[in-house]
């Protein structure tokens, strides 16, 4: 029997379909270890998003946060309700909470074939910068996610 390697993921449903594609892409993750053995996932469910904001006054709890600072991974849903937003009208958006509060300063999604699947020659890393288009406006706003005391935020609207 080959050694497993177990990984702690934090897994944050979030809202509305969110919730749907998350419990599925666990099961599929598990399926996936089961059948190539050497893999296991040690799954941490975490409240988070705009239903969370509306029970209890918070998107995304510090405890949370620590959660998955600590986590080898985070399997995130989609966080967001069109009914649901701050009192200044702005969007609940967790995921720029994790962005800030990790200091992720990109998003580094490399694809590749594990052990025992192929994939043919098709390599691919998608990165998304934090800094540029969507994410630029981070750097200069206050509210919920104002990066007052961050040092490394700025914005550049041209």
């Amino acid at each position: 029997m080959t050694p497993s390697t177990t990984f702690e993921i934090a897994v944050l449903p979030g809202d509305g379909i969110g919730v749907e594609v998350t419990s599925a892409a666990v099961e599929v993750l598990d399926a996936l270890s089961a059948e190539i053995g050497g893999i296991r996932f040690n799954w941490r469910h975490y409240p988070g998003g705009a239903q969370t904001y509306r029970d209890t006054g918070v998107a995304l709890a510090d405890e949370t946060l620590k959660a998955l600072e600590q986590a080898d991974a985070i399997l995130f849903g989609a966080m967001g309700l069109p009914d649901i937003r701050y009192p200044d009208g702005t969007e609940i958006a967790p995921q720029l909470d994790i962005r800030v509060g990790l200091d992720l300063y990109a998003g580094v999604r490399p694809i590749r074939a594990m052990a025992g699947l192929s994939m043919g020659s098709m390599q691919t890393l998608q990165i998304t910068l934090n800094h540029l288009d969507q994410f630029a406006w981070i750097g200069a706003m206050s509210g919920p996610l104002s990066h007052s005391g961050f040092p490394n935020s700025a914005a550049r609207v041209t």
